[in-house]
C-alpha cells in the first residue's frame, strides 16, 4: 500500500508529522473572557513566538484515548520573547493541543479550532502580571484558544488565529489570580507526511 501525495491526504488528517509555528500578538489590558468575548483593546507589549510540535498518529496511545472527543492531538514546545516596555522576557511553554477539525465545509477550505494546555515558565514576571496580582510567580498554567485556515489545494500552510493567555488559575499556582492575555496571528507549517 502506498501513501497518498500531501494535497491528497483526508481531508480530517494534518498534512504531516510535525510542524513549526512563528507567532506575532499584542498583550490585551482586558481579562480573558472579555477577549474571548472580542471585548478588549491591544497595548503596545508585543510577542514574537517560535514553536514546534509533534502530530500524534491515530494508532498512539494518547490519541487512541481522546480519539473520540478530538480529531487531532499534538504536544507542543513554544519560546516567547516579550518586549514588556523596553524590557526583554522570556517564555518557555511545553504544552498539549487537541483540536476539532470536521467541518461542512473542509473541502472548500480547511478549518480547526484548537484548546492548548500547560505550564509557562518566564524569565521575569512582567509588570503587567506585578500588577494584578500581590504575590506574581513565573511559573503560571498556559491556556491557548486557536483557529487556523489553510486552501485544501495547500494544507501544509495555515493561517493561525491565536490567544495567549497565562495564569494562576484562580491560586492553584499560589499567584492569587495573576495573568496576561495576548492576542495575535501567526503561520503553521507542516511537514514529514506519515
Amino acid at each position: 500500500m502506498t501513501l497518498p501525495s500531501i494535497t491528497q491526504a483526508a481531508p480530517c488528517e494534518p498534512p504531516g508529522h510535525y510542524a513549526v509555528l512563528g507567532y506575532y500578538g499584542h498583550m490585551s489590558q482586558n481579562t480573558l473572557g472579555q477577549v474571548i468575548g472580542m471585548n478588549y483593546t491591544l497595548d503596545q507589549e508585543a510577542l514574537y513566538s517560535a514553536e514546534i510540535a509533534y502530530v500524534f498518529l491515530p494508532c498512539q496511545g494518547i490519541r487512541r484515548y481522546f480519539g473520540p472527543l478530538f480529531h487531532s492531538i499534538e504536544a507542543n514546545f513554544n519560546v516567547t520573547y516579550h518586549d514588556d516596555h523596553g524590557n526583554s522576557l522570556y517564555e518557555f511553554i511545553p504544552y498539549l493541543s487537541f483540536r476539532w477539525n470536521r467541518f461542512p465545509w473542509t473541502n472548500y477550505l480547511r478549518t480547526s479550532i484548537a484548546l492548548g494546555e500547560g505550564v509557562s515558565w518566564i524569565s521575569d514576571v512582567s509588570r503587567r502580571e506585578h500588577r494584578n496580582s500581590e504575590d506574581p510567580k513565573k511559573l503560571l498554567n498556559y491556556l491557548m484558544f486557536e483557529v487556523t485556515f489553510a486552501a485544501p489545494c495547500y494544507p501544509q500552510l495555515e493561517l493561525v488565529g491565536r490567544l495567549h493567555h497565562r495564569s494562576g488559575v484562580f491560586g492553584m499556582y499560589g499567584a492569587n489570580n495573576s495573568g496576561s492575555t495576548a492576542v495575535g496571528l501567526a503561520l503553521r507549517y507542516y511537514f514529514g507526511y506519515r
